[in-house]
């Protein structure tokens, strides 16, 4: 029974907020929509529990998917137990809250077999598997060249990537194609000697956390016993995130008949390339026969004109739970704008005009929310030279660092008078030349030794002298011209853009972002008639972005700068979406085919970055040049005039 010493702790729920804590015995999975009070919820359904229904609190776990949520979920859990004590004979133990990974690593722990053994962590996995793929790539003939390029680091990356996805979802084959070839073809020897290298050294990595334990539950029913009786209670958050074979094991431990509260929106299901399916909250209900179902529709967080909006974009999505989505801020209407720009300059310089001269704390109720990192870098060294404070927690590659800009200096170095082989190796390939590393046998390169080279059997090339003679011919030209034109002439008298645009391949939207770095590296130089001390200014931008910017920087406040992925969960006063360009909004990786769960999973990520903003949802594209035009994102139209 309550306690009449203290306040009712239901009094400020709303009705379904109150049928979805105030639930009995038995599987429950609530619908909670953006801004809906789904923590509030969790945190009084685990009051209630506790203080209520005298459930010992070591009985009950609680689990989402990273450490700061489940950190977050605690702090505010032991603030609502102070205002709301629970009597002394109710305690026992502590509510455990932990992450999917952390929990399945407990088990794993408990098994004898994997005792012993270590999680690899991001970048030991790198290192594990990059020596694999270049065994591979060297076997390939079209590589076996003096143009012999190693394995890059998206390549490392998305073939990882690759392999988790397979892991979490048990579709092997569809992970392969997931993968452009000749690494499609070789997907399986990649993958059985990466898992033989770990075993090897026994070492996981965090999918093996989820087979191994689901493969442990299963042969071992003594392991299964104890996990069962050891948790009566599980509320899962962000049930949306969960993939198959986190699924199969919560229902290992928790059967149909099971306290299962599982929590979460398929309308926010943005984790596909982790294996995560939107059709899982349907599969719960199916199979957890008679479970209990809530939906909280109405959001506390945006005013109606941002529900609105947001509503009008996600019901193109045919994979959802129909569901009504109201505003519980009526009296305050707030606001959504369309705004299209030229270019990206003109975008992001709107942005910095709409945050000049606000204090710190004022621009840390303000969000501007990419598709992806890579633009951030810019905005950033934007941001510094503003001097406009901005957080930024998520690892960023500085502009400075990026390829095209890195390969533009090396032209310029090698004008004035750089001559290390490393460098000769990148330029020369960009665009490629006749000249290989046949002829670079030392880490200094002489052009008179290259040219003679090739003036002699067996490696005569006519072709080659030419080429090492316009190239020197060039490098004294640009070493005559000040940077900004001194990059016009890279593109144009070296052949850089047409290198660009080889590179892209059919790639409109890639080739238009790396141009337009090319553009913004050519405004940056204006300041900087001397290449020297442009170079130097470079550096010190890169070492303030790499102070300013990533995880593990102490707390400030400042415009807050993130990709929509890494915005779930937060909520700004004011919210700016940056280039939501058909393209960029969905975006489809090259070569994968445009399939229909594809394209909602990318409008479920707009309708993240959207349902962000309290009050105030501004979202800019880029309408181009009458010779490139650009296109808002097909997303849009619902938001946009008809007719």
């Amino acid at each position: 029974m309550p306690d009449p010493n203290y306040p009712d702790i239901f009094e400020q729920l709303s009705t379904d907020q109150r049928r979805a804590v105030m639930h009995g015995e038995g599987p429950i999975l609530v619908t909670a929509g953006p801004g809906s009070g789904k923590t509030h919820v969790l945190t009084s359904r685990i009051l209630y529990l506790i203080r209520e229904r005298q459930i010992p609190p070591d009985t009950i776990l609680v689990i989402t998917f990273t450490r700061e949520a489940a950190g977050s979920m605690q702090s505010r859990f032991l603030s609502m137990q102070k205002a709301y004590p629970i009597p002394s004979d109710a305690r026992s133990g502590q509510v455990s809250f932990g992450t999917f990974h952390s929990f399945f690593y407990q088990i794993l722990r408990s098994s004898e077999r994997y005792t012993h053994y270590r999680i690899l962590k991001e970048n030991e996995k790198q290192k594990l598997i990059y020596p694999l793929l270049q065994e591979i790539r060297s076997r390939q003939k079209e590589e076996i060249s003096p143009y012999f390029d190693p394995v890059s680091g998206e390549e490392v990356s998305r073939i990882l990537s690759a392999i988790s996805y397979g892991k979490n979802t048990g579709k092997e084959t569809e992970a392969s194609e997931l993968l452009p070839e000749p690494w499609r073809t070789a997907y399986e020897e990649i993958r059985r000697g990466y898992e033989q290298q770990k075993k090897q050294r026994r070492q996981l990595d965090l999918d093996d956390l989820l087979t191994c334990t689901f493969r442990e539950l299963q042969q071992d029913r003594g392991l299964l016993q104890y996990w069962r009786s050891r948790y009566h209670y599980i509320l899962m958050d962000e049930f949306q995130d969960c993939n198959p074979v986190q699924y199969e094991i919560i229902k290992l431990l928790y059967t149909e008949k099971g306290n299962v509260f599982a929590v979460g929106d398929d309308d926010q299901a943005i984790y596909g390339f982790r294996g995560a399916q939107p059709g899982i909250m349907q599969r719960f209900l199916e199979e957890y026969a008679g479970a209990a179902s809530v939906v909280l529709g109405k959001n506390y967080r945006c005013t109606p004109a941002v529900v609105e909006a947001s509503a009008r974009v996600i019901a193109g999505n045919r994979q959802r739970v129909e569901k009504q989505l109201v505003s519980g801020r009526a009296q305050e209407r707030g606001s959504v704008l369309l705004k299209g720009f030229a270019g990206g300059r003109e975008e992001r310089q709107y942005v910095l005009s709409q945050c000049r001269g606000l204090p710190a704390r004022e621009l840390d109720r303000y969000a501007v929310l990419f598709r992806t990192n890579s633009p951030m870098g810019a905005f950033a060294a934007e941001l510094l030279q503003a001097r406009i404070p901005f957080v930024i927690r998520e690892p960023v590659s500085g502009i400075y660092g990026h390829f095209a800009v890195q390969d533009v200096m090396d032209y310029f170095r090698a004008a004035y008078g750089a001559r290390e082989r490393r460098l000769f190796l990148r330029i020369w390939n960009r665009p490629r030349l006749q000249i290989g590393r046949e002829a670079l046998t030392d880490e200094s390169v002489d052009f008179d030794r290259v040219r003679q080279f090739y003036t002699r059997e067996p490696y005569r090339n006519p072709a080659a002298v030419r080429d090492v003679e316009q190239f020197a011919r060039k490098l004294e030209q640009l070493r005559r011209f000040p940077p900004e034109l001194g990059i016009t002439f890279i593109r144009r008298g070296f052949g850089y853009e047409e290198y660009l645009r080889r590179r892209a391949g059919g790639n409109r939207e890639l080739l238009e972002s790396w141009l337009e770095v090319l553009e913004w590296l050519a405004l940056d130089s204006r300041a900087h008639p001397d290449f020297s001390e442009w170079e130097r200014y470079q550096d010190s931008m890169q070492a303030r972005l790499a102070q300013e910017s990533g995880p593990g920087q102490p707390q400030k406040k400042g415009i807050h700068v993130m990709t929509m992925h890494a915005s779930k969960g937060l909520e700004f006063d004011r919210v700016f979406l940056m280039d939501v360009n058909e393209g960029t909004v969905p975006k489809l990786k090259r070569g994968e085919p445009v399939r229909e769960e594809l394209l909602e999973e990318e409008r479920r990520l707009l309708y993240v970055g959207m349902t962000r903003a309290r009050n105030s949802l501004e979202i800019l594209y880029r309408t181009g040049t009458p010779e490139r035009s650009r296109q808002p994102s097909s997303f849009l139209r619902p938001l946009q005039p008809q007719g």
